[in-house]
This record gives C-alpha cells, sequence and structure tokens, in this order.
C-alpha cells in the first residue's frame, strides 16, 4: 500500500494537482449517478468506513489526461476499491458540464482520447455543480476525503 501513496503523491505533486480544502470545512456531500446509471452519495460512502478520492477533469484538458494515462487512479482502485481491501472509492468527476457523452468517449471534439476504457472506477459526467461546490478552480483538482 505505501508503495502505491508513495507514487500517487510523487505523480500529483509534479503535475500539480494537489488540492485542499480549508482546515476545519467539511466536504460537501453529494449524489450523482455515474454513466453506468449506478448513484453514489459522498456521506453513505463516508459513513460505511471508506475513504474517497474525488478526481476532478475535463476530458478536453491535457493534463487531466496524462494524469489519466498514468493508470493511477485505477491501481489504487483495483487494489484498494471493492474488488480490492475495500477501503477506498475512487470517483471520476467530469467537472465541464459543456463537454459531452461523446467526449468522455473519445470520438467528440472537445477531448484528448478515451476515458471510459480501462477505467475501472465510476464515471460522473456533468459534475460541474460539484466542482463548484468543492471550489475548485482548475483541472484536474484532486481529493482525498
Amino acid at each position: 500500500m505505501n508503495r502505491y501513496i508513495l507514487f500517487f503523491a510523487g505523480v500529483a505533486m509534479s503535475l500539480n494537482v494537489l488540492a485542499q480544502l480549508p482546515d476545519g470545512s467539511i466536504a460537501p456531500d453529494f449524489t450523482a449517478t455515474d454513466i453506468s446509471g449506478v448513484e453514489h452519495n459522498l456521506y453513505s460512502v463516508l459513513d460505511e468506513g471508506h475513504h474517497a478520492i474525488l478526481f476532478f477533469f475535463s476530458t478536453w484538458a491535457g493534463p487531466c489526461w496524462t494524469y489519466h494515462q498514468t493508470g493511477i487512479l485505477d491501481s489504487l482502485n483495483e487494489a484498494y476499491g471493492p474488488n480490492g481491501t475495500n477501503g477506498i472509492r475512487v470517483f471520476y468527476l467530469e467537472g465541464d458540464d459543456s463537454t459531452t457523452n461523446d467526449d468522455l468517449y473519445g470520438t467528440g471534439t472537445a477531448t484528448q482520447g478515451d476515458w471510459v476504457q480501462g477505467t475501472t472506477s465510476p464515471i460522473i459526467d456533468n459534475a460541474g455543480s460539484i466542482f463548484d461546490n468543492y471550489n475548485a478552480t482548475y483541472f484536474p483538482t484532486i481529493l482525498t476525503i
């Protein structure tokens, strides 16, 4: 586990994608349906004792695509998610509501590639309001809760 955490931290710092909520703040709750039709609620995930990793991205953003291509979030999900040790939940949150479903699948005009193929975590499209609730200002933004 330490190997993955160190790798995750190193990649995140090298890409300047770390974000942090202000000390003493409470992560805003959200309920959202992923592209497979499954509903997710942050506070339910936390109440079940899991940590949540929120990856706010946009399909058109090169730095998001570069980070996605490392596979670190999929590796974390596979090792520590529901089919691993079951300690974390990773969520991909597409935070630009102007992008399309085609962009997620890599066939649209505002995309770096196919975000769905090979992604083992839930992908939530049209997550602009969640992005805004977290006062995020750039893509990618990654939060661990």
